[in-house]
């Protein structure tokens, strides 16, 4: 989570609803990232 700059609330930690909702934006941030952390650039490569 620190990593990819996703707030974390310890406090908060191990709720099944917090745990599955920060999961849930950690998981769509890889993925809207994925080209950028690939290496994949728009124009670049096909």
């Amino acid at each position: 989570a620190e990593a990819a700059d996703v707030k974390w609330n310890h406090e908060a930690a191990h709720s099944a609803l917090y745990d599955t909702e920060e999961t849930a934006k950690l998981f769509c941030k890889m993925v809207n990232d994925w080209d950028q952390m690939s290496g994949r650039f728009e124009g670049i490569l096909p």
